[in-house]
């Protein structure tokens, strides 16, 4: 069962998201991520995860067949070029007709 947020509150999103089987709220992180015009900024998996809803298992066995979106790895530390992740997105864009 999802809980809309109140119609006055356009900056705020309030979403509650409870477990039918728990009957707990479940958490819901918000990703707030600013890049700046000509600046490149690097993610982690998990920021990945919450801005395309993919789960992280499903990027990392994208990685492992090598498809999905393009990544740099440091060590073992993965990182996601934002626009890497926005373009992949778009990319997947279905435009429908209204």
């Amino acid at each position: 069962m999802i809980e809309e947020a109140p119609t006055n509150a356009s900056t705020e999103t309030v979403q509650k998201e409870i477990d039918a089987d728990k009957k707990t709220p479940a958490k819901k992180e918000e990703c707030n991520i600013n890049v700046t015009k000509g600046q490149e900024k690097y993610i982690t998996e998990k920021e990945v995860a919450e801005i395309t809803g993919r789960a992280l298992s499903t990027l990392r066995n994208e990685r492992f067949l090598g498809k999905g979106i393009p990544y740099s790895k440091i060590g073992k530390s993965v990182r996601y070029k934002y626009e890497d992740v926005i373009e992949f997105m778009e990319a997947r864009r279905i435009e429908t007709v209204y």
